[in-house]
């Protein structure tokens, strides 16, 4: 999930399947779903102990074999910084840290995020996005099942703090979060947006998703992670870059 947000995705096409024996569809079985993912990433408690996670990726459009080298640090409660280095252009970030969400491109300059794109930005970043699913998803129902990506998953129809609608999916098997749908809030306008996990890794006993693959329109991107660290003491400071707190007239 948490280099994802920098990556546009696209509808994926799911088929419908009966619900399994012991699934119960609507409110009543959706926490369960939740709950199994975090038991299977390694527990509440586990979760909880990371502090601080500084990861590497690169992402790559296959179409054309440009690559982008992408580096995030993330911090709880809810400040990150994620920097994206495009060939040719530089590096674009963006980040959120005392209450600014904020992005710093080469060519287009700083501007400031606000109002659903900033919440779904900083929620989607967030350590404990589905540690916390109750306050980030306050709307969520099971609706069955589905295949998703090759794999047979439980369907959540949520929709986020912010009023996003999205669709989850759950790895019927293993419990596993396999990716997500949603209409998101970007500069350009909505968009139509979907990740799929295609695999998974531990990083200090919490597992962590190490290859995502993303399309929208004719496009298609896949981001292999390099490595994570947590905990790190000598966490660098998230607090905005000047040219954003000149903005905000600070």
């Amino acid at each position: 999930m948490r280099l994802v947000s920098v990556v546009v995705l696209a509808l994926a096409g799911c088929k419908k399947s009966p619900t399994p024996p012991g699934v119960v569809d609507g409110v009543e079985g959706v926490d369960a779903i939740f709950e199994r993912f975090i038991e299977v990433s390694g527990g509440r408690e586990q979760l909880a102990s990371v502090r601080n996670l500084r990861s590497e990726a690169v992402a790559t459009m296959p179409a054309t074999n440009v690559s982008m080298s992408m580096v995030m640090y993330q911090e709880r409660p809810d400040h990150y910084l994620t920097e994206v280095t495009l060939p040719g252009i530089g590096t674009v970030r963006s980040g959120h840290a005392d209450g600014i969400t904020w992005e710093v491109h080469p060519t287009l300059g700083p501007r400031l995020l606000s109002g659903a794109e900033a919440d779904d930005a900083v929620r989607r970043n967030r350590l404990d996005v589905f540690e916390a699913y109750e306050s980030h998803y306050p709307e969520r129902t099971l609706t069955g099942t589905v295949e998703f990506a090759g794999t047979r998953c439980s369907r959540v129809e949520a929709r986020t703090s912010s009023g996003t609608p999205e669709t989850l999916y759950f790895a019927v098997d293993t419990g596993l979060w396999m990716g997500s749908q949603l209409v998101a809030a970007t500069q350009g306008g909505e968009m139509n947006m979907t990740n799929v996990v295609e695999a998974y890794t531990r990083v200090d006993g919490v597992l962590t998703a190490t290859l995502t693959r993303q399309s929208v329109g004719g496009f298609e991107i896949v981001t292999r992670f390099l490595g994570s660290e947590a905990n790190l003491d000598d966490f660098p400071d998230l607090t905005p870059p000047p040219e954003i707190l000149e903005l905000q007239g600070m």
